[in-house]
């Protein structure tokens, strides 16, 4: 049975501000084009899950702050068109006090007997929130790609 790793590299674009900041999460996957687990491909390509694609399949991409416990901030759904080679994304608005932070992300998946699973934490991105910054939307973006084991 193959067991879905995220491969996650963090890029922090600006120093979050204090108060209300957005997390702007990027994940790209190549999606299997035959809805099954497509193992000619390297590294083997999982489909999305749908009503029908319920095993084997990816939920998405999970993204959690890890500072002290580790909590999800919240879920990157599949493409709408998960075939072949996709973008996804999604803006989380968490708000921060004055200190330091730290988030991770890991893809979502169901395994073999379709019970929800999640890949391996990616190492964390830390951040300090400032506060005496310049009040704005600040993001920090995470790009993520899947391989399997």
């Amino acid at each position: 049975m193959k067991r879905l790793t995220c491969i996650l590299a963090f890029l922090l674009l600006a120093v979050p501000a204090f108060g209300s900041t957005s997390l702007t999460v990027n994940a790209t996957y190549v999606y299997s084009a035959t809805g099954t687990l497509d193992a000619t491909q390297t590294p083997p390509a999982f489909p999305a899950c749908s009503s029908t694609v319920t095993t084997n399949c990816i939920t998405g991409f999970n993204v959690y702050d890890v500072t002290s416990t580790k909590t999800l901030i919240g879920t990157i759904p599949n493409s709408t068109t998960p075939t072949g080679k996709q973008n996804v994304s999604d803006t989380f608005v968490k708000t921060y006090t004055p200190g330091n932070y730290s988030i991770d992300a890991a893809c979502a998946y169901k395994d073999a007997n379709g019970n929800a699973a999640e890949g391996p934490a990616s190492s964390p991105v830390s951040f300090t929130v400032n506060a005496a910054a310049v009040p704005g939307s600040p993001s920090i973006t995470v790009t993520v790609t899947v391989t399997t084991n």
